[in-house]
């Protein structure tokens, strides 16, 4: 990910366990507008960023928001 975008800085968690304290410490460390949390087998769509600038542009909404899910959620069995 930090080879193909650029502007990308990886941060390593190593303070503790748990999802919670994980996330806090991710979006600490953000310095950008958009901030997204995947899971480690996420895999993204093809024009994923695309997506996620469009949902949030088209819903009308300005400031913090939650939950703006850009695409379809599916189980690979």
């Amino acid at each position: 990910v930090a080879n193909a975008w650029g502007s990308v800085r990886i941060v390593t968690f190593t303070e503790g366990t748990g999802r919670g304290p994980c996330l806090n410490f991710g979006a600490r460390h953000a310095d950008g507008q958009i901030l997204a949390f995947l899971h480690s087998d996420t895999r993204l769509p093809e024009a994923w960023d695309a997506r996620i600038l469009a949902t949030l542009a088209g819903d009308g909404a300005s400031g913090v928001r939650t939950n703006a899910c850009a695409f379809g959620f599916g189980i690979d069995t």
